[in-house]
């Protein structure tokens, strides 16, 4: 079975090579051809971004949908329907002492009737947004125009019969008039609260820092004496779209609107999250920009000397930019195509995968640069695709796949976000193959026609009617570089890995020592993990100069910490069954009891205010024990009492075997009740604790044996936590195992366990980086997490691919021979390597300039995701491969070593044609590639031709 898996892959090996070549020589043929039908289908795919379904909410974009947040916000809004969106404003007094004043109190009234009468809120031209790009992009978001439209267009209504009027906050006291404001003294304005306070709701339950006269005794007999700070509360229409434009305006206008003298206010809306979220994106557009910007320059300068007209190739690098910036397009269109919806982070994509890809287009350019610049084009293209093709196309299926296994993971953001990407380099990669080629061939050809690169229809200075007498130049032997053999020609970095750092790195002192350093720091990293923090702050993933930001600091030091408000649910009971009404009451007495419960109210009490009305009817019930709910109907259409309809879901028709003029009508038998009530976050903030509390408040219902549960936005981000770890064992063990398998088709199994330990040991050691630098494990950095796999295993499998290849061609076998295998790869890819690493840290350089923590801790866990490939793959690896590789020579029995010349050595009658054909029969004497000239001195005439920057000199 061995054997026959051997010869598998050697067929596949070979059957790579040889089609790779082929399709290089296909290209180098027919170049406008294939860039004709590469541009076609890129741009075919490219149209399907018309299908772009952008999703900002971010409740539930990082909620995992397999866990109880997710289910009982998706119950909720199947049972109770979409809530309501709430307008927030936080106030204080300017001077920081006690809101309950009269001034304080006019100004708030200027606020609630600004919002609520006057109509002042500048309308968003074109009226609700259609665009679903709007809500992402701001210039193609709706523009004040200074135009007003009424509260009354927005607000949130129980039923028609009903008037905005319904959802009120403590100015109600007032009638909401400011002239009785003015009759109220600050003594007056107490007194109107503490008899508020005990008869009706708490106002601890708008209020912040509030200070009574007697704490301990009850609420009824306690008297207000200040507060730090109040809360008013508007709520909108939930199935209205307009009233999401509503919220925008809102927010941009009110602070204008702020008698700053007076009052000191904080305002947002649930729209407030997601909009201030993705401006963290689409903010710093110009930014990202400028990375491409930079990269572009990096490209230029790369594939090319700038300063020579000829041989530069700033044209093919500005082509080259277009060409990934289209198959991107085409990645994203065909991501829409297929249905998946696009994550606020998916826009960061184009500079990671821009970063990434052009490391295979380096390598591409540099195998094409060691090629005879004489022989043909197709010649030269097939040999340098042969060689780079393979590589790039690994590199690919590992990255893709290791998206693809991302994919999985129970988080939408991160489904998102891989779906995108794997897409993207999918499509950036057949970009590579057939439009960047093409370029490539064109290219070539502009060079060996002496056309200079920033006009490629003229001739350059240095083209082929350079053939007129000229000086020699002075050291002849750089000049004829490209003629020496391979190892005259590598560069100062490759010298230096070739001759001091492989063989020093392969010491077996040195690389012992180096594989205990390894793995200690997995060691360590492993020791760390557990103490990482969870939970990701919402103050991280706002922009610096958001308006949230006051928010979250007045909610710490005004009330206390932040507030959330929820609902205890109840479903699936015998409501009819007034025991059950019964354990509902004493569930809610103790969740009251609980001390960060803020606020119960029993004005939303819908059975409180159902059994008050039940003894005022006419009409009273027979059995109300067992059939408590059969006027429910009645009540609840009672003007009044349709508010509670919000609260009570209903199975439609009458019971089972009984009539239906025996019940009434369809709301005889509650579904499930809710009941409103708000609590404070833990003073920890984390995820974890928040849901201990959850936990807590759902325990009070099991104690009476109630099916309920605690519902609210809130959980949705910080249910993650409970699984994180879950999701990052369960990513890093499948992520592994696909490449570990994908590997097995490319190379030996030694190899491919090396290759996938490597990436384990990277994706460990990054968990160990999070602990150093006191990042905290949430959904942004696992994202990191799952793309190190997809981006470090590039550096590792193309330091194993090249080595493979020497060590196949050697025919030798011994520790020197793998010796001798690794030092080659290291010293023709290693330079590669660390090009592609440095391309990439500068795609995300942009990144860390961004104006939130958590795209700035993005940045820092990409930066060390590079940088540790990198060493893995320069450093363990090769170690690996040279010790720990003895099965290797059960795959690759000894063969005869090629006695075929090296194709930059042998001389070729192609370069003399060319000479003969541009020159004439003035030439006398061809020197063959790699021949010295005689001295200068002895010669009596010298002609000289520039080819691809080569002077090929003859007498």
């Amino acid at each position: 079975m061995g054997l026959d898996l051997r010869n598998v892959r050697d067929d596949l090996h070979d059957g790579m090579t040889n089609g790779f070549q082929w399709w290089g020589k296909f290209v180098a043929r027919n170049p406008w051809k294939v860039l004709l039908g590469a541009v076609i289908f890129l741009f075919a795919f490219m149209l399907g971004n018309s299908q772009l379904n952008p999703e900002v909410r971010s409740g539930f974009l990082w909620s995992p949908t397999q866990q109880p947040a997710f289910m009982h916000w998706d119950y909720v809004k199947e049972t109770f329907g979409e809530d309501g969106h709430n307008l927030v404003i936080y106030a204080r007094a300017a001077d920081g002492g006690n809101i309950f004043r009269k001034e304080q109190l006019k100004a708030l009234l200027k606020l609630h009737n600004w919002t609520t009468k006057k109509a002042s809120t500048p309308e968003l031209e074109g009226g609700p947004t259609t665009n679903p790009l709007a809500s992402m992009l701001p210039f193609l978001a709706p523009r004040p125009t200074g135009k007003d439209f009424f509260w009354e267009d927005v607000c949130h209504r129980h039923s028609p019969k009903r008037d905005c009027s319904s959802d009120t906050n403590f100015l109600r006291l007032w009638d909401y008039k400011e002239k009785n404001i003015k009759k109220d003294d600050d003594d007056d304005i107490l007194d109107r609260l503490t008899t508020f306070h005990q008869n009706v709701v708490t106002v601890e339950s708008f209020s912040g820092g509030l200070k009574v006269d007697e704490p301990d005794k009850d609420v009824e007999d306690q008297e207000v004496e200040s507060a730090k700070g109040v809360i008013l509360s508007y709520r909108l229409e939930g199935t209205d779209g307009y009233s999401f434009e509503f919220e925008a305006a809102w927010n941009a206008a009110i602070d204008a609107e702020v008698d700053t003298d007076v009052i000191d206010i904080a305002h947002f809306s649930p729209r407030s999250f997601d909009d201030e979220t993705n401006k963290v994106v689409f903010g710093d557009m110009p930014l990202f920009m400028l990375g491409m910007v930079i990269i572009l320059i990096y490209l230029v300068l790369t594939l090319g000397p700038i300063s020579s007209a000829q041989n530069s190739r700033v044209l093919l690098g500005i082509a080259v930019m277009g060409n990934l910036n289209l198959a991107l397009g085409a990645g994203f269109g065909l991501a829409s195509l297929a249905g998946v919806a696009f994550p606020p982070i998916a826009p960061l994509l184009p500079l990671i995968v821009l970063g990434v890809q052009l490391d295979g287009i380096i390598i591409i350019v540099d195998y094409l640069n060691h090629e005879d610049p004489a022989d043909e084009i197709e010649e030269r293209v097939g040999r340098s695709f042969r060689e780079a093709g393979p590589a790039i196309l690994i590199t690919t299926c590992t990255t893709v796949v290791a998206f693809a296994v991302g994919s999985q993971v129970d988080l939408p953001a991160v489904t998102g976000f891989c779906l995108f990407a794997a897409c993207a380099f999918t499509m950036s990669t057949v970009g590579t193959f057939t439009f960047f080629l093409s370029l490539l061939v064109l290219d070539e050809r502009r060079l060996q026609n002496g056309k200079s690169s920033f006009a490629p229809c003229c001739l350059s200075s240095q083209g082929l009617p350079a053939c007129a007498p000229a000086p020699l130049p002075r050291t002849l032997k750089k000049q004829h570089s490209v003629f020496k053999p391979e190892h005259e020609r590598h560069g100062f970095i490759q010298r230096f890995i070739r001759e001091k750092y492989t063989p020093a790195l392969l010491h077996p002192a040195v690389s012992a020592g180096t594989v205990i350093a390894f793995i200690i720091f997995v060691i360590l990293s492993i020791l760390g993990s557990p103490q990482l923090e969870l939970g990701l702050p919402q103050e991280d993933v706002m922009p610096d100069n958001s308006y949230m930001l006051k928010t979250f600091e007045m909610e710490q030091s005004v009330f206390g910490g932040t507030r959330v408000a929820g609902d205890l649910v109840i479903r699936n009971e015998e409501f009819k069954d007034r025991s059950v009404i019964q354990r509902i009451d004493e569930a809610i007495q103790a969740i009251e009891a609980l001390d960060y419960v803020v606020f119960v109210p029993d004005a939303l009490n819908w059975h409180e205010q159902y059994d008050n009305w039940l003894k005022g009817r006419s009409k009273p019930l027979d059995n109300r024990q067992t059939r408590y709910t059969e006027a429910l109907d009645e009540f609840l259409d009672k003007f009044g009492n349709d508010e509670f309809r919000e609260r009570v879901a209903c199975v439609p028709g009458p019971p089972p075997a009984v009539e239906a003029t025996e019940w009434g009508d369809e709301c005889s038998r509650p579904e499930a009740v809710r009941y409103f009530l708000t609590w404070r976050r833990p003073e920890s903030n984390e995820g974890l604790d928040h849901i201990r509390i959850r936990t807590e408040m759902e325990s009070k219902l099991e104690e009476q044996g109630l099916n309920g549960f605690i519902h609210s936005i809130a959980f949705l981000v910080d249910q993650v936590d409970t699984v994180i770890w879950e999701l990052v064992i369960s990513n890093m063990g499948f992520a592994c195992l696909s490449i570990f398998v994908i590997m097995l088709f490319f190379s030996p199994p030694l190899i491919a366990v090396w290759i996938t330990i490597c990436v384990a040991s990277i994706y460990t050691d990054l968990l160990g980086v999070l602990y150093m630098l006191d990042i905290p494990l949430n959904g942004v950095s696992f994202v990191c997490l799952v793309m190190s796999v997809g981006l470090s295993v590039d550096y590792c499998v193309h330091i194993a691919h090249t080595y493979e290849h020497f060590y196949r061609e050697a025919g030798k076998k011994g520790l020197a021979a793998r010796k001798e295998a690794v030092n080659a790869a290291m010293t023709k890819m290693g330079t590669s390597v660390l090009k592609g690493g440095w391309t990439t840290i500068l795609g995300i350089f942009v990144i860390a300039f961004t104006s939130s923590v958590a795209f700035r801790t993005f940045f820092r866990i990409l930066v060390f995701t590079v940088i540790l490939g990198a060493i893995h793959g320069l450093i363990l690896l090769p170690i690996l491969l040279a010790y720990a590789s003895e099965p290797l020579e059960l795959c690759f029995p000894p063969k005869t070593p090629s006695v075929e010349t090296s194709a930059v050595t042998k001389p070729t009658a192609t370069a003399e044609a060319k000479i003969e054909l541009a020159c004439g029969a003035s030439a006398s004497c061809v020197l063959g590639p790699g021949v010295l000239p005689p001295r200068p001195s002895a010669v009596t005439s010298i002609r000289f031709i520039y080819y691809n920057n080569v002077s090929v000199c003859f007498v």
